[in-house]
């Protein structure tokens, strides 16, 4: 019966999204729309919404900026894309969907490269990964046809992994390499730790490689940490703005309130980085990880074991760190990205 009332749930859902997006489309006037956004528990995925919208309402203050779900665009596609006809410029939300690991993710972007071939298509910094099998070189050339038919698209990577197979794989003209956008927000200050908490924060999806947690807490109470599991991932639906930066916003402040933090999460290392609390990074399945890390490896307190036999002499290294507080500068990392967004084909300012 659950299940039953889920599923229609979930269908209701979908419709209610699509209603709403059309009517914003529809009142607004010239919008900044970010396709495919989420509203699954993934925080992480949220912290990348939040950090585009942060980005694009300072650079174009006054503007509605509107989000459409990945629930929308199959159903209400050509809807929203009539309403928005006047707007030069449409986003694809970044991430780490593009490849084959998470299909449905990666056909819906490429179903709105298909549906805008007439306006300027910027993707923000993602991760692109196709495995090298069978299945991932032919779905590599699906997307490699559709991505290279569109004249206007400008593909940001966040890692340089990505960046080289993309150069070496797709003939595009406009790919470039930016920060993962979640380090475009704001970091808190040090606060000095009067308890020792260890926060572990894993992976339990088809990217993990780690699970040996009893592993990890005999070396934590080893070093006389108090354990604390946290997740960066919930069973609960994310629908709302406001929801969207409250969940992100305590989740850093819950890495904030740890002395270490164990996380093999791509954002498990970022929220630790604007935390500003020392962090030891475990290597996943997508090169993502250690790719994102090179922006940030400056900061002496987060640190990347390579492998299982390094963690312990990277939790007793990091312990001792002192933290840098003065704060990478990387907001003129993202040059690039604002560069392109504020240039339309004239050269003039989009909007």
């Amino acid at each position: 019966m659950k299940n039953f009332f889920d599923t229609v749930f979930d269908k209701f859902l979908k419709v209610f999204l699509g209603f709403k997006t059309v009517i914003l489309t529809k009142i607004y006037k010239n919008p900044v729309c970010i396709f495919n956004t989420p509203i699954h528990g993934n925080i992480g995925d949220h912290a990348i919404y939040l950090a585009e919208h942060k980005l694009l309402s300072e650079l174009f203050p006054g503007k509605k900026i509107i989000s459409i779900p990945t629930t929308v665009i199959n159903r209400f596609g050509n809807i929203i894309k009539h309403n928005i006809g006047e707007c030069d410029t449409v986003f694809i939300t970044g991430g780490g969907f593009l490849g084959n690991l998470w299909m449905s993710e990666e056909e819906l972007v490429r179903k709105v490269i298909e549906l805008f071939d007439d306006k300027k298509i910027i993707i923000f910094p993602s991760t692109v990964f196709f495995t090298d099998d069978n299945e991932g070189r032919n779905e590599l050339l699906i997307s490699k046809k559709i991505y290279e038919s569109h004249n206007n698209l400008h593909l940001f990577l966040r890692e340089k992994f990505s960046y080289e197979y993309v150069k070496n794989n797709f003939n595009l003209k406009n790919y470039y390499l930016v920060p993962d956008i979640v380090l475009y927000l704001d970091r808190m200050k040090y606060e000095i730790d009067e308890k020792k908490i260890a926060s572990i924060c894993l992976r339990k999806d088809k990217e993990k490689t780690f699970d040996d947690t009893n592993f990890l807490e005999n070396i934590l109470k080893k070093y006389q940490y108090d354990i604390h599991y946290t997740t960066t991932v919930i069973d609960k639906r994310i629908l709302s703005f406001r929801r969207c930066k409250a969940m992100v916003y305590n989740k850093i402040q819950e890495f904030h309130n740890s002395s270490l933090v164990v996380t093999d999460r791509l954002h498990g290392m970022i929220f630790s980085y604007l935390a500003n609390k020392p962090c030891v990074v475990l290597n996943s399945k997508s090169y993502k990880l250690l790719g994102v890390y090179d922006w940030i490896k400056d900061n002496d307190s987060i640190v990347f074991a390579n492998n299982i036999n390094s963690i312990e002499n990277v939790i007793k290294t990091v312990r001792y760190k002192t933290l840098n507080n003065n704060t990478i500068d990387l907001k003129n990392k993202f040059s690039l990205l604002t560069n392109c967004i504020l240039q339309n084909d004239k050269g003039d300012k989009n909007g």
